[in-house]
């Protein structure tokens, strides 16, 4: 979906509405990695990471290995609160139900698919909690 493909003038409703839609279609084809890459600039850690490691600290390179290990896709990035708590429950030895249930939420709502368990237990580390895990391991500098 491209700006270019809409055939009229471009003043008008139809046009905005095309415009849109091709920048909604764009902002959900993103990489992980583009999503780290962003919330990284917009709360300043780039801008420390880059001071001390100066302007070649391996962020592009590391940026690019995480875009192709998960592909483009509708990944949002964790809040800080998100990130705080799942830093939390990591370090748990074992992981209670209630905490389960929050993790299935926040898998569903992070990752924007909806889990189906034939049996949750079996399940809930394969499916939800390493690749919350992966994603969570992403952040660290």
């Amino acid at each position: 979906m491209k700006l270019e493909d809409y055939k009229g003038d471009k003043r008008s409703k139809a046009y905005k509405a095309h415009k849109k839609a091709v920048e909604q279609f764009n902002a959900k084809q993103v990489g992980v990695g583009d999503i780290i890459a962003k919330a990284a600039a917009v709360t300043g850690v780039e801008t420390i990471v880059k001071k001390l490691f100066g302007k070649d600290c391996g962020c592009e390179e590391r940026q690019a290995k995480v875009n192709k290990f998960f592909g483009k896709t509708n990944i949002r990035p964790l809040t800080p609160e998100e990130y705080i708590y799942l830093d939390g429950i990591i370090k748990q030895p074992k992981i209670n139900p209630e905490d389960q249930k929050k993790l299935v939420a926040l898998f569903e709502d992070v990752f924007q698919k909806r889990v189906k368990f034939s049996c949750s237990t079996c399940s809930f580390m394969s499916a939800i909690y390493k690749p919350l895990k992966k994603l969570f391991d992403l952040y660290e500098y």
